[in-house]
């Protein structure tokens, strides 16, 4: 229940932090427990911050391997494509 509770208030957040012209940008959203945000594109660059399964993040701009994401907390850094779920926005909202 405490997960339910957790997983609900950081979506009721980021949807409400984004703003409203980030309709027609892609997203994606975390599909593994825990993804790094990186400094870089590589697995040794630094690691700026974590998001859990779950979390919808705005898409920057991508290549075959990384994605450059803005979380919820305004973190923007790269996370690999293998973590992620492209999602659009009214299955972001669902």
């Amino acid at each position: 229940m405490y997960l339910f509770r957790t997983l609900f208030a950081i979506l009721f957040v980021a949807l409400s932090v984004f703003p409203l012209k980030a309709q027609d940008r892609n997203w994606a959203q975390v599909r593994i427990p825990v993804a790094c945000i990186r400094d870089g594109k590589s697995h040794a660059s630094e690691m700026t911050s974590q998001v859990i399964m779950g979390t919808p993040l705005l898409i920057l701009e991508e290549d075959e391997e990384w994605i450059k994401i803005e979380a919820p907390d305004g973190y923007e850094g790269y996370i690999n494509i293998s973590g992620l779920s492209r999602k659009s926005k009214p299955q972001i909202n669902e």
